[in-house]
C-alpha cells in the first residue's frame, strides 16, 4: 500500500495537515483506518503518552462518528465551523472526511480546510485531515497549494489477491465442499486488473453464485462494463496478423521488437533494455493502421482500449483535468494494455495551430498526456495513428514519451493481392468464379486497404443486383471504374510522406527503406520508379 506509506511519510515530515486522497473506492477508507500507524497521532498528556482512536466525520451522511467515548461530544456544524480550534483542542486526533463528490460540497469545507492546513496549533495538537474525494478538481488551487494530494490507485495485484483469498476463505469455511472449485489462480488475478477492491469482491461473489467458481470471463465483463461507464470501449482482439495482407516487414517488425519485449521483459533486461514504450505509425487514410494495433494487441494476448481527445474534455471547469488522471488511473492499473490513439494529431497538436478558445483547457489537458506518457513506471503501451505527422507536437515522438515512429506507406503489389485474398476468402466468403485476383491487385497501386475491400464488396453487390450466383470478373472491372481514384494525387502524396519521414529524427529509417525497396518491384513502372527516386 504505497499510498498509505506516502500519507504516513508526509504526515511525519510535516507536510501539511490536511491532505487529499482521490480514489473511487470506498474500501480504501476501511483499509486506511485499519492501517493507520496509531503513535503518529499521541500526544503527552501529564507526562504520559496517550493514543487516539481516529474521529471519522461522514460529510454525505452529515454524522459525526466516533471509534470510541474519549472524543468530546460536539457536532458536525460546530466542528466544521471552527475546524482549526477543534483540532488543536483535541490532540491526536485523525479525522477522515468521506465522500466527498460534488463541488458544492468541497465549497462548503474549502475554508475550514484552507485554515487548517498550515495551521501552527493544529500541528502543535499532532492532529490530521484526510478527506476522501473523487477528484481533487473539485477543491479550488488555492486550497491544492496548501494540502497534499493522494492519487490512489485502482488497485494492485497483491491487494486484489489478498482480498480474492479473503473471500474464499470465508466463503468456503462456510462451505467446505466448494473447496476444490474455489481455487485462486494467476490467471484470475490477472483477469481482475483494472478493478477497484470492491468491484473485484463483487466480480468475485457474482462468479461464486453464478458458476460456483471463478470464471475470468466475470471479471471482464465487469471491466468492459466500467470502460463503458467512462465513455471508453476495452476489446480482447481476436483478429490475428494472419487477417493483415502484406507489410511484412511490418509484421516482423511487430513481433521482433514489441510481441517479444511485452511477453518477455526479461529478455529486455538480460540486454540492458527497457521495457517499449510505444509507437505511432504514419501513413495515408484506409492503410490499415487501426487494423494493425488490433492485430498487434491479440497477437500479444492483452487488452486494447481505444482513445480520443473527445474522451477528455469536458464543459465544467475541471472536470478535463480530473478525467485525465481517471483514465489514466484505470490504464495503468489495466496494463499490459494496448492504448490505440486513432488521428493522433487530434491529440498532440502542434503549439502553432492550437486553439485559444477553450481557455486552455487543452493545453492543461495535453501537458497531463505528455507527463503520463514520459513517466518512465508507466506500462501501458501507446501505439498513435495519424495521417498527418507534421502537426503532431514534436513533444510527443521524442524519445521517453514513444519508441519510434513507424512508415505504413500505400500497399504494395504483394501486399494489395493478399488482401483481397483475405477480403473474398476469409473476412467473407464471397463466390467468386474466373477472377484474376493478381491482375486486379496489378490494376490498383496506390489503393488503400479500405479501398480494396470496398472494391470486393461493390463487386459482391454487383453480382446480388444481377441474380447471379458468381462474383465474376466483370463486376470486378465495373466496380473498378466506379471506385477510380486520384493517381497524381497519391503520388504527391507519397512524395509528401516520405519527405517528412525522412526530415524527422525519431523515425525507424530501417523499416522507410524496406517499404521502399518493395514499392521499387512494383509491375507499374512509373510507381516503381517514383520509389527508386525516393
Amino acid at each position: 500500500m504505497s499510498w498509505i506509506h506516502e500519507l504516513v511519510m508526509k504526515i511525519k515530515a510535516r507536510a501539511t495537515n490536511v491532505f487529499i486522497l482521490v480514489t473511487s473506492d470506498f474500501d480504501r477508507i476501511t483499509q486506511l483506518l485499519n492501517t493507520i500507524p496509531t503513535e503518529l497521532f499521541s500526544y503527552k498528556s501529564n507526562g504520559k503518552t496517550v493514543n487516539r482512536s481516529p474521529a471519522v466525520l461522514d460529510v454525505n451522511l452529515n454524522k459525526l462518528y466516533k471509534d470510541n467515548n474519549e472524543l468530546p461530544t460536539t457536532s458536525l456544524v460546530q466542528l466544521l465551523n471552527d475546524m482549526p480550534r477543534w483540532l488543536s483542542e483535541n490532540p491526536g486526533t485523525f479525522l477522515v472526511i468521506h465522500y466527498v463528490w460534488s463541488e458544492q460540497q468541497a465549497q462548503s469545507l474549502t475554508p475550514q480546510l484552507i485554515s487548517t492546513a498550515q495551521n501552527s496549533l493544529v500541528y502543535g495538537s499532532n492532529s490530521v485531515v484526510a478527506v476522501f474525494t473523487v477528484s481533487e478538481f473539485l477543491f479550488p488551487t488555492p486550497l491544492l497549494k496548501f494540502c497534499h494530494v493522494i492519487n490512489i490507485p485502482i488497485s494492485t495485484d497483491e491487494e486484489r489477491q489478498t482480498k480474492l483469498r479473503e473471500i474464499i476463505n470465508a466463503i468456503v469455511s462456510a462451505r467446505p465442499e466448494l473447496s476444490d472449485q474455489l481455487r485462486l489462480t494467476d490467471e484470475i488475478v490477472v483477469a481482475s486488473r483494472g478493478l477497484t477492491l470492491k468491484e473485484t469482491e463483487s466480480a468475485t461473489l457474482e462468479s461464486i453464485f453464478k458458476y460456483r467458481t471463478l470464471k475470468k470471463e466475470v471479471y471482464t465483463e465487469y471491466k468492459q462494463s466500467l470502460f463503458t461507464k467512462y465513455g471508453l470501449t476495452l476489446t480482447y482482439p481476436s483478429t490475428t496478423f494472419e487477417h493483415v495482407g502484406g507489410y511484412d516487414y511490418l509484421k516482423e517488425y511487430f513481433r521482433n521488437r514489441l510481441k517479444k519485449a511485452i511477453t518477455s521483459p526479461e529478455t529486455l533486461r538480460f540486454y540492458g533494455l527497457e521495457p517499449p514504450r510505444g509507437i505511432i505509425m504514419y501513413g495515408p487514410p484506409g492503410t490499415g493502421k487501426s487494423f494493425i494495433a488490433s492485430a498487434l494487441a491479440a497477437e500479444i494476448g492483452i487488452p486494447m482500449v481505444k482513445l480520443s481527445p473527445a474522451d477528455f474534455l469536458r464543459g465544467i471547469v475541471g472536470e478535463s483535468e480530473a478525467r485525465v488522471r481517471q483514465i489514466v488511473s484505470l490504464l495503468e492499473s489495466l496494463s499490459p494494455v494496448i492504448v490505440f490513439i486513432d488521428e493522433f494529431e487530434s491529440m498532440g497538436m502542434a503549439r502553432g495551430i492550437q486553439a485559444v478558445t477553450d481557455s486552455g483547457v487543452s493545453r492543461r489537458v495535453q501537458n497531463m498526456l505528455l507527463e503520463w506518457m514520459g513517466d518512465r513506471n508507466r506500462a501501458s503501451f501507446v501505439v498513435g495513428a495519424t495521417n498527418f505527422i507534421e502537426q503532431v507536437d514534436p513533444a510527443f515522438i521524442r524519445p521517453g514519451r514513444i519508441d519510434e515512429v513507424v512508415p505504413m506507406l500505400y500497399p504494395d503489389y504483394e501486399a494489395r493481392l493478399e488482401i483481397l485474398q483475405i477480403h473474398t476468402s476469409k473476412v467473407r466468403k464471397i463466390p467468386v468464379e474466373g477472377v484474376d485476383l493478381s491482375e486486379i491487385a496489378s490494376k490498383t497501386p496506390l489503393w488503400t486497404g479500405a479501398e480494396l475491400e470496398k472494391l470486393c464488396i461493390v463487386s459482391a453487390q454487383l453480382a446480388l443486383d444481377r441474380n447471379s450466383k458468381k462474383v465474376t470478373m466483370e463486376h470486378f472491372d465495373e466496380a473498378l471504374k466506379a471506385l477510380s481514384i486520384d493517381t497524381v494525387e497519391r503520388e504527391n502524396n507519397l512524395r509528401r510522406m516520405v519527405e517528412n519521414l525522412k526530415k524527422m529524427e525519431n523515425v525507424n529509417q530501417i523499416i522507410l527503406r524496406k517499404a521502399l525497396q518493395v514499392l521499387k518491384k512494383e509491375p507499374t513502372d512509373r510507381l516503381a520508379q517514383i520509389a527508386k527516386e525516393l
